[in-house]
């Protein structure tokens, strides 16, 4: 694509970045709900991205072809990127997808960069949320020593030790199951009633999603990054 610019090329970058960084400020202040699928905002942004890759891409050919082959070239540069490489990522790392083929690809996935850039993106709510603990003495507990007390001890110094590892065990899938076998119990323990146990519970979720959504945000972006990248070196061969 001779014809292909370097003005244009940054410009055509440039909106592309814009795009993806408010698609993950998006992602971010919406993920009490975990993005899927069914979430038409996905299916709007990402369509909104390759019609406008294909739109612009035409628009480099035509100088140089006709109007017919510029867009079937655009078209294969671009198309054939996305439902290649960026389509089985998207559906990959669907959680709806994974639990309906029994899979577990998402969550692991996902825990590559939501364990890592995730939990520093919500630490400090973390830190807030699991301080009301600090002033649990559940060693003098007077409890007769069941299994719920022993779990219940063994999470409580995890959570003294280490707030990075319990928070980052902590996925949209077990949530529910977590909440109520230890922490509803642990949050009990220091004093909760039940409509502050309400908003811990719910404040606590908004991290998990948060997190989780953070991991897919950037399996989006570097994802997208390749897609773009190699329609960009197809139309520049074609």
């Amino acid at each position: 694509m001779a014809s292909t610019d370097s003005t244009s090329n940054s410009m055509f970058g440039f909106l592309f970045f814009i795009l993806i960084i408010l698609y993950v400020i998006h992602t971010y202040w919406s993920s009490n709900a975990e993005p899927t699928l069914t979430n038409p905002m996905n299916y709007m942004f990402w369509l909104l991205i390759v019609i406008s890759q294909f739109l612009w891409g035409a628009m480099s050919f035509l100088s140089d072809l006709p109007q017919s082959t510029a867009f079937i070239n655009s078209g294969i540069a671009v198309f054939t990127t996305w439902t290649l490489l960026f389509i089985p990522m998207f559906t990959i790392n669907d959680s709806n997808v994974n639990r309906a083929a029994g899979l577990n690809f998402s969550q692991e996935m996902n825990s590559i960069f939501s364990n890592v850039v995730g939990y520093y993106w919500v630490s400090a709510d973390a830190d807030n949320i699991l301080s009301k603990l600090n002033a649990i003495d559940i060693h003098n507990i007077d409890k007769p020593a069941n299994n719920d007390l022993v779990a219940a001890k063994i999470l409580y110094g995890e959570i003294k030790n280490n707030k990075t590892l319990i928070i980052n065990q902590l996925t949209p899938s077990n949530f529910e199951c977590q909440w109520e076998t230890l922490f509803e119990y642990l949050f009990k323990i220091a004093g909760q009633n039940k409509a502050e146990l309400d908003k811990t519970k719910i404040a606590l979720k908004n991290v998990v999603f948060q997190k989780y959504s953070i991991g897919k945000c950037f399996w989006y972006f570097y994802t997208a990054i390749i897609c773009f990248s190699l329609s960009i070196y197809l139309m520049s061969i074609l």
